[in-house]
């Protein structure tokens, strides 16, 4: 499931939104957090399942494969 959509802003930059699975995400070597409390995750998942992403998510692409 790779999706690229892109479009110019009001300004004319370029918006891209790219819609990849989940496991396709990657935690870097030098990412600190590497415990995620169970019970806050699982708040956070309803969250987001209520009310979406309230801010944009920004990803490193190293590997198109």
């Amino acid at each position: 499931m790779r999706r690229m959509k892109t479009k110019a802003n009001t300004d004319g930059r370029v918006k891209s939104t790219l819609t990849l699975p989940i496991n396709a995400i990657k935690l870097p070597a030098q990412q600190p957090r590497r415990y995620f409390d169970p019970e806050a995750l699982a708040q956070l998942t309803e969250s987001v399942k209520q009310n979406g992403i309230l801010e944009n998510l920004l990803f490193k692409i190293t590997n198109m494969n």
